[in-house]
């Protein structure tokens, strides 16, 4: 049953379409900063009581093709955008948005998918960066004293088995590594490949080949009963599934029909035992699932201002909508627990 205490919107601007969405520590050392990504600029905003307001404007001169936020090994994120040939590093240095870093181009390569997670347990994050151009998964150690200091370090580069659309990580066992899962294919992507880092390199872990329907987005989180992260996908036919792994990948629950399409997925803790996962679609509509209890029905829907490009979750009850169209709204919705 689907029920609301309060939604409403507590920030809005509109850019140039399509926006991907992004949330962080850039400026704001508690409360999280938006993060957007329009054609090759990047905006920040910082929270100011119920709103928000501009922090900062970055233009990298060529188009923006995926945007990542995270690594907090310095009590601040960094922003990091991949463009057809690098992968670019912008953080807050002394109060200005400044490019830290960018890898050695490589034209045509591509970079349409980042995430940032600790692959080998020591604590310190990594970059994980795909490229449809050449097929290839990038692995990069990030290395450097301090914030200013830091840079990239390639760790592995590995050719994958199709053209790549999606990443992200997830940490199925306790205790056990960290995998990347890859969504891949020639138009909408019809398989999922994982990898899991060794002291000898990248190992294939479990995967899916020829799924029925074409994958248009990755999320992980803890979003069932069992121990450890699930892996879930946005499908082009308007299902929501959800997969664990162990020696394989098995499906694990699949939501009710949520559109045509689900353009737009993410999911994160955002409690001690709590998860979210939201699930966007052209029509605009705005899906929110809570686990524990978990069901294929969402707890809440939203109606956005365009069609679902891209979200991003800030909290339990915030979360950012980035449309097709140029619309960027950040929304509070409050759900009795």
């Amino acid at each position: 049953m689907l029920t609301i205490t309060l939604s409403k919107i507590l920030y809005q601007v509109t850019l140039a379409g399509p926006l991907q969405v992004e949330s962080g520590n850039i400026f704001s050392s508690e409360a999280k900063d938006l993060v957007a990504a329009s054609g090759s600029t990047i905006y920040v905003y910082r929270p100011a009581n119920d709103t928000y307001k501009p922090a900062a404007v970055f233009n990298l001169g060529q188009p923006i093709l995926s945007l990542k936020v995270g690594f907090s090994s310095f009590g601040q994120n960094i922003i990091f955008a991949g463009t057809e040939d690098r992968i670019i590093a912008l953080a807050n240095i002394g109060g200005v948005l400044s490019q830290l870093w960018q890898t050695e181009p490589e034209p045509g390569a591509n970079i349409i998918g980042i995430t940032v997670t600790d692959l080998d347990g020591d604590g310190r994050e990594e970059l994980a960066a795909i490229a449809s151009g050449n097929d290839t998964l990038y692995v990069y150690l990030l290395t450097g004293e301090n914030i200013t200091a830091l840079r990239p370090q390639l760790l592995s580069i590995r050719q994958l088995p199709g053209s790549p659309r999606y990443i992200t990580a997830f940490s199925p066992e306790p205790n056990k590594p960290k995998l990347l899962a890859i969504a891949y294919g020639e138009n909408n992507a019809s398989a999922i490949v994982t990898y899991f880092l060794t002291e000898t390199g990248f190992d294939e872990g479990p995967g899916l080949v020829n799924l029925p329907y074409g994958i248009l987005g990755l999320a992980a989180a803890n979003l069932l009963p069992n121990p450890g992260e699930e892996l879930a996908t946005a499908g082009n036919d308007g299902l929501v599934r959800i997969y664990t792994a162990n020696n394989q990948l098995q499906l694990g629950m699949v939501t009710n029909n949520l559109g045509t399409v689900v353009s737009a997925l993410t999911a994160q803790s955002v409690a001690e035992e709590r998860s979210l996962l939201i699930a966007g679609s052209p029509a605009g509509f705005v899906f929110g699932f809570f686990s524990p209890g978990l069901t294929n029905e969402p707890d809440w829907v939203v109606k956005a201002a365009g069609p679902i490009n891209d979200l991003a979750i800030i909290s339990q009850d915030r979360f950012i909508v980035g449309t097709n169209n140029g619309i960027l709204q950040v929304w509070e919705v409050k759900y009795p627990f």
